[in-house]
């Protein structure tokens, strides 16, 4: 039995529609794992260690970031004579994400919450046993953050400044740097900017 002109043009458009829709549920499907790495990189975190006092008083700040594939803690010092340079003092690889982090009250070092328990790390990111009621319970910076088509806006709550990111990120967190609060640091949802009057 010999095929005609029609049934072989109904096989081909049959055998292109069933690739089309192939490729569409590969195409379908990978996008949503995409969506769904997305969702699972956890949000960027600072703590204030120390703050300056001063103009030749350096702060110190600890930051937890997921870079290249890994979990990462660091420990910067912000140099103003270079230009807000963060230099790195310290950093080290964690096995996850902590879910807040906070200032020790007396040494240079920072609290991490892992799975609702609070651990320390020492000035080299080193974990170490401290007392509890050594971790400084700072509350938050109080914010508001407008979105343009410039970027962000952010005005601190008591300040009468405003400040002007070139990003349109969502601003997550704002820390005081310095004392006088001449000096902040905005926390986005990958990155970190230094605010400064």
């Amino acid at each position: 039995m010999q095929e005609t002109v029609r049934e072989k043009r109904i096989r081909f458009l049959v055998i292109i529609l069933i690739l089309l829709v192939t490729a569409g549920a590969f195409y379908w499907r990978h996008q949503q794992m995409l969506v769904q790495k997305e969702a699972e990189i956890p949000p960027p975190l600072a703590a204030v260690v120390h703050e300056s006092e001063g103009k030749h008083d350096h702060p110190l700040v600890a930051v937890y970031q997921y870079k290249e594939d890994a979990h990462i803690a660091a420990l910067y010092e912000i140099d103003f004579k270079e230009g807000y340079l963060f230099k790195t003092i310290a950093a080290a690889k964690l096995e996850r994400a902590p879910e807040e982090m906070a200032p020790d009250r007396k040494e240079i070092g920072v609290w991490m919450k892992f799975s609702g328990k609070w651990r320390y790390f020492n000035d080299l990111l080193e974990e170490e046993k401290r007392p509890a009621n050594t971790r400084n319970t700072v509350e938050p910076v109080q914010f508001a953050a407008k979105e343009d088509r410039k970027g962000t806006t952010i005005i601190i709550a008591g300040e009468r400044r405003q400040f002007h990111l070139d990003t349109r990120e969502k601003v997550l967190a704002v820390h005081s740097l310095a004392a006088d609060k001449s000096l902040w640091l905005a926390v986005t949802e990958s990155q970190f900017f230094i605010l400064h009057h």
